[in-house]
């Protein structure tokens, strides 16, 4: 082992500066590595923080049909259950406050106003302090959130009204003993400019003694398992349920930031296994060229006794080397760029930094795993060195039939790759066939198929770059055939980086196109306590950035066709819209029933939608019956053409009020059409209008024009692209974080092609010697070296864009099986193009000063310094 040890110093000694650059390469991958998973841990931490403050991080909701109260026992019974998390109970009801006693600092100006004098009555929803912690993440706009009893939080709006801020103190209007409560912080709303409400949170002790209602619940949250279906966990439970209860997912489920979230954790353990082999692959061509170049060496060293095994250790050694200094190096220098991009752009990770001590893990494991498989085959390389053999290396011409295996084998390991991810149907299978075949087998694919189309790259776009820029044909072209493997390696090293390009930018703008994309509600709501019509309606419509409205009524009907033995009757609601401009603006997920019946069916008139709860908790009811209903003695029939839910209303739901409505009666509630809203109940109404914006305008400026049409300075006017804008951004900063890993390891492989093109210019300094002394310039052969690399880039570029394509392919698959996230492969040609420019200009920066101490040196410096 001595002896081996002793090689191994002798080898990364004596070429310091491609040791360094082999080093620097795999320590940039280790830091490529942590980074990334320092930065998709901060991202995924700021994205639960969002939805914690927006949809709250339960998956599940169990409550009553009508919305009363349920025995508090069932709560005992959910946290048993292996899959839940997380149980967390919630009490709603009603108080009455007013301000008894200021000291905060609006506390003296809110004092004497009538608001606060008289008292408000608004919502509270009595909580468990420790578990609500867990459950949401609620901003403030001063003070903190409840912890114990006596204390009570304050919507913005109740709090303005009450002209109180934190800290005041805060009387419960009720009979009996008066109860003071501490108001210890002022929620900040969670969308701007929509309806207003008064809300309060409270400890479940509080709100159950002022409204002497104990032991029952209103609502119980559930958090589930990470690999749990929150959707077949419903149904299953829904049959276990005692009566009248109602299992439901959740906004956070329905509108798909969970996938999100899951498909961020999928794409980094597969890029993490990408990076790693990228990095191996460094190593590999590295110490590869490292062997080829000296085997007269090798060969000396076996004549005179040298073990087959102490040379194999030797590599062995090196590559484990490399890869422990890269870890070394890497993983902190991983961790400060990552706490860099937090501190640059704070709004886009705004949970600071979270270091995953997995993927840190994970790098440091890699960066020495990259060392040793880059050292594996240069190893058996070594170890099957022959003394005679070795001494003609140089002398013997490429045989044809290398090229000729290296594509039979690239193009066998390509099609396996495909085999296993299409073939199977279970996604774990999937999933961790392609982790541990389908990866490695798509790279050594692409990188034995890359000595062919180096050959016929250098064949086709050769001469070209010769003339172009004035080298000799023969010598160019030449020169890469004389070393097919060697220049189809180098070139696979470069494809890497086009290659995650092409599929990060491709799976990305599918993602944003097929998924975030089709997340389709209006532009706008509005809303009045005074009520619209149809004039209103129209000096909206009249307005030049509106395209289009669509009226929405929510009409009350005295029917019993929801009653349900066990309970009191619910009460039953008609939602009325327009079909035409509706479907334009909404896009709705058809549970059950043909949408284009269903259409042509509401456009005939008698026909309704339900919500997909219908279904659930009227199991004798489905689509293609017909469904009865009585209004003022009156029995009227309607076929029941669909059931939907819509992602886009359900994120809408948690905003607006009516959506809240919506959610606590889904069971009770029929969707119909306007025209049979007029036909049978004899009603024009309209409680909601949605808006679709046919021209640029600020949230802001649309809100106060619609007001100044309708003359109505009071009407609420929500957005509906904020709400959007707020999912498709997880998608864009996905987008930009790629670009940066995508430029990364192109820096990357050019270090390492950078250390194969110095042992390439090492090797052949006697050739270029000859050819200064015969008469060739300097310049001519520095222009060689640049026409050789650009013959690599075009390869490496075509390669990467091969390889990409099949890597987003890839993806599109395991979004569907593991996220269930349709998309269409589509490739980005234009970043397949930038890619190829951007790889181009980032070798040639790497390797200029190789190329500017080849043309310094003299004809007698390079005859000179023949080797090995």
């Amino acid at each position: 082992m001595r002896a081996a040890w002793q090689l191994c110093i002798n080898a990364l000694s004596g070429r310091r500066k491609r040791t360094a650059l082999l080093a620097l390469a795999v320590a940039l991958s280790c830091a490529l590595v942590a980074a990334i998973s320092c930065a998709l841990a901060s991202v995924s931490a700021g994205m639960e923080l969002r939805v914690a403050q927006t949809l709250g991080r339960a998956d599940l909701r169990i409550r009553e049909v009508a919305g009363d109260r349920f025995d508090a026992a069932l709560l005992e019974s959910l946290e048993k259950k292996p899959e839940v998390r997380l149980a967390v109970p919630r009490v709603k009801g009603s108080l009455r406050l007013e301000a008894a006693g200021t000291t905060g600092a609006a506390g003296a100006a809110g004092a004497a106003g009538a608001a606060g004098a008289a008292g408000l009555t608004m919502g509270a929803l009595g909580v468990d302090p420790s578990r609500e912690a867990r459950l949401v993440e609620p901003e403030f706009d001063s003070g903190r959130r409840v912890e114990r009893t006596g204390e009570i939080v304050l919507n913005r709006a109740a709090a303005q009204e009450l002209g109180v801020s934190a800290g005041d103190r805060l009387k419960v209007v009720r009979f009996g003993a008066p109860i003071e409560l501490t108001l210890v912080g002022v929620q900040t709303p969670v969308f701007n400019d929509v309806v207003k409400r008064f809300e309060a949170t409270l400890v479940r002790e509080d709100l159950e003694k002022i409204t002497g209602v104990r032991g029952r619940l209103t609502e119980i949250a559930l958090v589930l398992g990470p690999d749990v279906d929150a959707q077949q966990a419903a149904e299953r439970w829904q049959a276990e349920l005692p009566p009248g209860l109602l299992v439901q997912t959740t906004a956070k489920v329905t509108s798909g930031v969970q996938k999100t979230l899951r498909a961020n954790t999928i794409g980094f353990m597969l890029g993490t296994v990408l990076v790693n082999l990228v990095a191996a692959f460094i190593v590999l061509t590295g110490l590869t060229t490292g062997v080829l170049e000296r085997q007269r060496e090798l060969a000396i060293m076996r004549c005179i006794g040298a073990r087959r095994r102490t040379l194999a250790a030797a590599q062995l050694l090196q590559g484990g080397l490399i890869g422990g200094l890269g870890a070394v190096v890497g993983v902190p220098l991983g961790v400060l760029l990552a706490f860099a991009l937090t501190r640059i752009i704070p709004d886009r990770l705004p949970a600071g930094l979270h270091a995953s001590a997995w993927g840190l893990s994970m790098a440091a494991a890699g960066s020495m795993a990259a060392g040793l498989l880059g050292a594996a085959w240069p190893a058996l390389s070594a170890s099957r060195t022959h003394p005679l053999g070795a001494m003609t290396q140089r002398a013997r011409p490429a045989a044809a039939w290398t090229v000729l295996v290296c594509g039979l084998g690239g193009a066998v390991l390509v099609a396996a790759q495909l085999a296993i991810v299409s073939l199977p149907e279970d996604p774990r299978v999937v999933l961790w066939g392609h982790m541990a075949l389908g990866i490695p087998a798509v790279l050594g694919g692409w990188a034995l198929l890359a000595v062919p189309i180096v050959a016929v790259v250098a064949r086709l776009a050769g001469p070209v770059l010769a003339s172009l820029l004035r080298v000799p044909r023969g010598l160019l072209v030449g020169g890469i055939a004389a070393t097919p493997v060697r220049s189809g390696f180098t070139a696979a090293a470069l494809m890497l980086g086009v290659a995650m390009m092409t599929d990060l930018w491709s799976t990305g703008s599918a993602l944003l196109r097929d998924w975030l994309g089709s997340i389709r509600f209006p532009d706008a709501f509005v809303q009045d306590l005074s009520g619209l019509d149809e004039e209103d309606r129209a000096r909206v419509a009249g307005l030049e950035f509106v395209s289009g409205t669509a009226a929405i009524t929510l009409f009350k009907i005295d029917s019993k066709v929801f009653g349900l033995s066990e309970l009191r009757n619910p009460p039953t609601n008609f939602i009325a819209f327009e079909p035409g401009p509706f479907f334009e603006m909404t896009k709705l997920h058809w549970v059950a029933g043909d949408e284009a019946y269903a259409r042509r069916r509401l456009d005939e008139g008698g026909a309704v939608l339900v919500a997909k709860e219908f279904l659930v908790a009227r199991q004798g009811y489905k689509v293609g019956d017909t469904l009865a209903v009585t209004h003022q003695g009156e029995r009227f029939e309607f076929e029941i053409v669909g059931a939907v839910s819509s992602p886009g209303l359900d994120v809408v739901g948690y905003a607006f009020d009516i959506g809240r409505e919506y959610a606590d009666v889904a069971i009770g509630t029929i969707f119909g059409t306007r025209a049979d809203l007029e036909r049978v109940f004899k009603s024009r109404a309209i409680h909601l209008l949605q808006i679709a914006y046919g021209a640029p305008i600020s949230d802001a400026d649309a809100a106060a024009r619609i007001r100044e049409a309708l003359g109505k300075p009071g009407a609420i006017v929500g957005s509906g692209r904020e709400i959007k804008e707020g999912v498709i951004v997880i998608g864009r900063r996905s987008m930009r974080v790629a670009s940066l890993i995508a430029a990364a390891a192109m820096l990357i492989a050019s270090l390492g092609v950078s250390n194969i093109v110095m042992a390439g210019i090492d090797a052949r300094r006697f050739e270029f010697g000859v050819i200064r002394a015969i008469g060739g310039g300097r310049w001519m052969l520095g222009r060689l070296i640049v026409a050789e690399i650009l013959v690599l880039v075009l390869a490496a570029g075509l390669l990467g864009a091969c390889m990409g394509v099949q890597g987003s392919w890839t993806a599109v698959r395991m979004y569907e099986l593991l996220a269930g996230i349709e998309l269409t492969l589509a490739p980005a040609w234009w970043a397949i193009a930038g890619g190829w420019v951007a790889l181009g200009v980032i070798v040639l920066a790497v390797v200029s000063p190789l190329v500017a101490g080849l043309i310094g040196a003299s004809p007698r410096q390079l005859l000179a310094s023949t080797r090995g």
